[in-house]
């Protein structure tokens, strides 16, 4: 972000950022390109008529969220999670407003905005809250961005899990353990917190398959298969083979080096990793090796969705298509796995595809937002949102899904 970026002023009538937001997507403000004349590098300041205290959030043309800034500027202070909490009493002459951060790189098709914007007031929460993806096309880009004065948390994506650590404050347990972050939280004394909600994400879709329920049972003592070895790789990992005790998992991925660091992260998941008594991950390089190889019941994609190209990628995608098959082949269909897609830029990838093509059950990436809701909310404010509340969250991220046009091609 330009650290003295030009403003346009638009002076619209709304009383806040989630209904802003609300009007925006539904009402007479549908489409973005009502304001396509504004480049997208440049900033828009928005008087908000009704409360000139209260900051707002608008689309621009390149459909990433900027921070809409009222006439009335304010520097607030860093909230903590001391502050969040408090009761909003109404005696501040101006209203706190908090940014939840989504950043990394091609973020701007997310469909989380609504329902983080609608978990925001059903907590009735003190001052304003906002979820905005944003474009960072560095790493340093997306540290600046989590220290703003306005940012209360954040959730970390591609290309940026890994490397977003060492520029954090402190990271807890479990990010360490896991070796990937996806999840920026603040302290009590204002520290950046990492953390990783990833593995509950991926945990909860491929128990419940394709909406099926399946309790894991069924892929008792099969292997698992991850394809990918970047940063949401290791919430895969840590989600079968420490959550969910499969033993030995495959990873297909076009570089060697990438799985060896993630054989090293493995063993500090599982300290047994690698020993025949313990967690074992299997660099599967060829398709005579899968053919050797007993098929996985749990298969998480954790990579873009993209036609294979180059030999080894077209060598990748082989390999998986070859481990599908073993499924279809084999008698005793009622065993056929899970596949989970993380990537959702489309909702229905090639892998997706491709699993289908064999009959096994599927899962879309989106689903992976909606399980890690709860502790994400809990992480950065403090609060633990009910049941109701929950089921309410997953209705409109489902309906988001079902009607964006960003993932639906």
């Amino acid at each position: 972000m330009e650290s003295s970026p030009r403003c346009t002023l638009v002076d619209l009538f709304h009383d806040s950022s989630f209904a802003l937001n609300h009007w925006t997507r539904y009402g007479a403000l549908q489409t973005p390109h009502t304001f396509a004349h504004l480049s997208p590098h440049v900033h828009c300041m928005f008087q908000n008529i009704s409360n000139p205290s209260i900051n707002s959030v608008l689309p621009n043309p390149s459909l990433s969220y900027l921070r809409l800034q009222s006439r009335k500027i304010s520097q607030p202070q860093t909230p903590t999670m001391g502050s969040i909490q408090q009761d909003n009493s109404g005696s501040s002459s101006t209203t706190q407003h908090h940014a939840l951060y989504h950043v990394g790189q091609n973020v701007t098709h997310t469909i989380a905005p609504p329902m983080h914007d609608f978990i925001a007031s059903l907590l009735h929460l003190p001052g304003t809250w906002s979820f905005l993806p944003c474009e960072c096309a560095s790493v340093q880009d997306a540290a600046t961005l989590l220290r703003s004065p306005e940012c209360a948390g954040g959730v970390i994506t591609m290309p940026y899990k890994k490397t977003i650590m060492p520029l954090l404050d402190e990271l807890d347990e479990l990010c360490v353990r896991i070796g990937a972050c996806n999840c920026v939280y603040l302290t009590p004394e204002g520290k950046l917190r990492g953390s990783n909600t990833d593995w509950r994400g991926i945990k909860g879709c491929i128990l419940g398959g394709s909406g099926g329920g399946d309790a894991g049972g069924k892929g008792e003592g099969m292997p698992g298969l991850i394809v990918g070895a970047g940063g949401a790789s290791r919430a895969a990992v840590y989600a079968l083979g420490v959550e969910m005790g499969v033993s030995r998992i495959y990873v297909i991925n076009r570089d060697e080096e990438e799985v060896r660091e993630l054989v090293v992260d493995a063993a500090r998941m599982a300290p047994s990793a690698g020993s025949s008594s313990g967690l074992e991950v299997v660099h599967v390089r060829s398709m005579e090796q899968a053919r050797g190889l007993g098929r996985p019941y749990y298969v998480v994609g954790t990579v873009p969705d993209f036609e294979p190209q180059t030999p080894e990628e077209r060598n990748t995608r082989d390999i998986l298509e070859i481990f599908f098959a073993k499924g279809a082949q084999e008698e005793g269909a009622v065993r056929k796995g899970v596949f989970l897609d993380m990537c959702f830029k489309p909702r229905v990838t090639r892998q997706i595809k491709l699993a289908k093509k064999y009959g096994w059950r599927t899962v879309e990436g989106t689903e992976v937002i909606g399980h890690q809701i709860e502790e994400q909310w809990r992480l950065w404010t403090g609060r633990v949102l009910t049941k109701g509340q929950q089921e309410e969250a997953w209705r409109l991220l489902r309906r988001e899904a079902e009607g964006s046009k960003a993932i639906n091609f």
